[in-house]
């Protein structure tokens, strides 16, 4: 086949291949972003059709050939993921097995494992995971803190079972945590605590002040008193009281006080507790608690005149630090 023949053939396959699912997906729209979809795949036939015209109108065989390499790159990448999705479901286990649990894993010593888990047997899935390999991630990416949060429904006695058998609490994206945060449920936290999680370690990865809400004291006050670290530092430097005052939570920058909390921390920015509440008090609307009061003045009366920031600089950097701190927030499961 010549050339230009070839060109041509292809970009009309292209062009089938995007016109054929953005035609489907405007009149069966899908979820909430199918017209970002659909947008998408006509800006991608927008500029293949500007690579055809620039053709059309060079006809040399160098443009040709580049033309042909850009109008073939989407067929490729359709192709590909054509033939990934006929592997993943020619591979996908039976939904006898999926329902059982143990579909999703290939090793036996896994699959006992997942089988016991979704059968609810405590006692069995106890004996099985210390010669499962308990950070595997089987088939669609299940691992078994899913399976017991999801199909056993964190059924408290597989979960400390599983806990204790030194399965990482981390594990599919900190999702036992996430549960806790959204949940603000004590028994799962206090169950992780009583399996001998190391929360300085093994909660968020040794960010644990990510998973505890500051307007949840009962959580705080549980993870400070089993030994969470006060002075654990996100990444832009900030201490879990500091993180507290940020948002005016008094309670919580109490609760850190009663445990030990410094209060001579400095941020990434250069910004300190006594700057924070600074903004913080003169930002709230309500009454401020007399231990708060007391603190800001002691730090006040410790700074020195050449170490404290003007107003204008703590603006500016509240201003520039708020999204970054929103984005470390853990964000609602779908």
């Amino acid at each position: 086949m010549r050339l230009p023949a070839l060109f041509w053939a292809v970009f009309c396959c292209t062009a089938l291949i995007i016109l054929v699912p953005a035609a489907w997906e405007w009149t069966h729209p899908q979820g909430e972003f199918s017209g970002l979809a659909v947008f998408s795949m006509l800006l991608v036939l927008a500029v293949l059709a500007v690579v055809a015209a620039v053709v059309a109108v060079v006809r040399k065989p160098l443009a040709y050939g580049i033309g042909l390499v850009l109008v073939a790159l989407p067929l490729l990448w359709w192709s590909v993921a054509s033939l990934s999705l006929l592997g993943q479901r020619l591979t996908a286990p039976g939904q006898a097995d999926q329902d059982a649990g143990r579909g999703y894993f290939t090793a036996p010593a896994d699959r006992a494992l997942a089988e016991a888990i979704v059968a609810g047997n405590a006692p069995l899935v106890a004996t099985l995971a210390p010669a499962a390999d308990l950070d595997a991630a089987g088939w669609g990416g299940m691992t078994f803190m899913r399976l017991t949060l999801e199909q056993a429904h964190a059924d408290p006695a597989i979960l400390g079972a599983l806990l204790r058998a030194g399965i990482d609490p981390d594990q599919d994206a900190s999702a036992l945590y996430r549960r806790i945060y959204e949940e603000k449920n004590e028994a799962l936290l206090r169950l992780v605590i009583e399996s001998g999680v190391d929360l300085n370690r093994h909660m968020g990865r040794g960010q644990w002040f990510l998973f505890i809400p500051y307007d949840w004291p009962e959580g705080l006050a549980l993870v400070l008193d089993h030994g969470a670290d006060t002075e654990a530092q996100d990444a832009m430097g900030y201490t879990p009281i500091m993180r507290a005052a940020r948002i005016g939570s008094w309670p919580a920058v109490e609760l850190l006080l009663a445990h030990g909390a410094r209060t001579d921390h400095v941020s990434n920015s250069g910004e300190s507790l006594r700057d924070i509440l600074t903004m913080a008090i003169a930002e709230s609307p309500g009454d401020i608690p007399p231990r708060i009061a007391a603190l800001q003045a002691g730090l006040s009366l410790s700074s020195s005149p050449s170490s404290s920031s003007s107003a204008r600089d703590l603006v500016i950097r509240r201003t520039q630090s708020a999204p970054l701190m929103r984005a470390m927030l853990p964000s609602p499961r779908p």
